[in-house]
């Protein structure tokens, strides 16, 4: 399987952590297309950063991706509203796809039910939501990366690339 990597944006992602781990992969020499959860290419982030995405979800939701990567931001609240969303990951999960959630992004897959036994990290803002983060910057549990925060985008980010290449 090539290794291709999927980094998922919605309106108020968190730009820094969806710009590393694109940056990092892709010097890396894994193939990364940016994803947007809505009908335009062009997505701002929390901070109005905007960037203009490679595919709409929608185009590629059927395509089989070694590796998702799903930043944080403000946007999390609104995207597990998302049913496509939802099972787009719970696919990629039960194949046994690598995932990446950074900061807010495991609330995703608590939501999506990914999360179900797993050890993992979350931003300390999450608490309400998650009940069990683990106090490290990144956690690995089995297809399972989190990271805490963007800084810690970067280990999580160079663990894909361990893994991949």
């Amino acid at each position: 399987m090539t290794q291709e990597v999927l980094v998922i944006v919605d309106p108020g992602f968190e730009e820094v952590e969806a710009t590393i781990s694109t940056d990092l992969l892709r010097r890396a020499g894994l193939s990364v297309t940016i994803a947007s959860t809505t009908d335009q290419t062009e997505v701002q982030g929390m901070c109005g950063l905007s960037v203009k995405a490679d595919a709409l979800l929608l185009d590629v939701k059927d395509k089989d991706f070694s590796c998702l990567v799903i930043p944080g931001g403000s946007n999390v609240h609104t995207l597990i509203k998302n049913p496509d969303v939802a099972e787009f990951l719970k696919k990629h999960h039960q194949k046994g796809r690598l995932i990446l959630a950074v900061c807010g992004g495991p609330i995703l897959l608590y939501h999506a039910g990914i999360l179900d036994g797993k050890k993992y990290t979350a931003s300390p803002t999450s608490k309400d939501v998650l009940l069990h983060i683990e106090p490290q910057a990144v956690v690995e549990d089995g297809n399972i990366i989190t990271a805490r925060d963007l800084v810690a985008t970067f280990e999580a980010s160079l663990k894909i690339i361990n893994r991949k290449t």
